[in-house]
């Protein structure tokens, strides 16, 4: 068990998952309350295992290339027999989920993707959706200046 660990501070817990382990980050994120926020790379929400009205209120941070065919960036069935949400769609269902506006800051950054942005949420969190263009399945490390730092820096900056 985690707790015998000395110094682990359980209030700074997060989920982060790339293709299938990103599944996973949405149905934790769905089901559990044990994440101060969670990233999800390479994947969408899969219709029907959507959050319901009772989801844990978290910071949410999709990173998702625009040509993926895998799991497809506008949605439908992928390469592995589920289907899909739409990214960007999946994005504002997290939004919708986790009382933020129900329109994005929406901007296109320096390296040419998408970024939306739904803030302030339900205790300050807030929802982030990056569209990596001419991406597939596979996401560069160096996008968006460093894609673990990115993701770093969403997990600190979460309240």
């Amino acid at each position: 068990e985690l707790r015998a660990f000395r110094g682990l501070d359980f209030s700074r817990v997060y989920a982060l998952g790339f293709s299938n382990g990103a599944a996973l980050v949405h149905m934790l994120a769905a089901t559990r309350s044990h994440f101060r926020a969670h990233a999800a790379m390479a994947t969408a929400l899969i219709a029907g295992n959507e959050p319901g009205d009772d989801v844990h209120r978290a910071s949410f941070l999709s990173v998702h290339g625009m040509d993926d065919v895998v799991c497809p960036y506008e949605g439908g069935p992928g390469r592995v027999r589920l289907n899909f949400l739409a990214a960007e769609a999946s994005a504002a269902l997290w939004a919708e989920q986790l009382g933020c506006p129900s329109e994005a800051d929406r901007s296109t950054t320096n390296e040419g993707n998408r970024r939306f942005v739904y803030a302030p949420c339900d205790d300050g969190h807030r929802v982030e959706h990056y569209g990596i263009a001419g991406s597939g399945h596979s996401i560069s490390r160096d996008s968006e200046g460093g894609l673990y730092n990115l993701i770093m820096t969403f997990f600190e900056e979460t309240p």
